[in-house]
């Protein structure tokens, strides 16, 4: 696998998902930094909705200041709340398959037994 700002590249199968970085802090005024997280937090409860992959990035120095911190945090819930599955790039990789294959309920990350 092989990963940048919008896409997740299956190196081994050329199979190219659309999975945008979601990035929290960045700096700036603190008035500037609530909207951009607050932005971050429609833009993850849109993707989570539509049923996209969700993938968040926060710089180290920014998960040290609370309102970035809380964004990642609130973000998490969010896309939790609207049904995500938390998953690694391999699960990706498995789930594809198995969907392809008919094996795999919408939702889940693991083949259906």
């Amino acid at each position: 696998m092989c990963a940048d700002g919008a896409r997740i590249h299956d190196l081994r199968t050329g199979t190219v998902h659309k999975a945008k970085v979601h990035a929290l802090g960045g700096g700036g005024s603190d008035r500037a930094e609530t909207v951009r997280c607050f932005a971050v937090l429609l833009a993850v409860a849109r993707a989570a909705n539509r049923g996209a992959i969700i993938r968040l990035h926060i710089d180290a120095t920014q998960a040290g200041r609370s309102g970035p911190r809380q964004a990642l945090l609130d973000a998490v819930d969010v896309a939790l709340e609207a049904g995500a599955v938390p998953q690694t790039y391999r699960q990706l990789d498995v789930a594809r398959i198995g969907r392809a294959r008919g094996l795999v309920q919408p939702g889940r990350a693991e083949p259906a037994a």
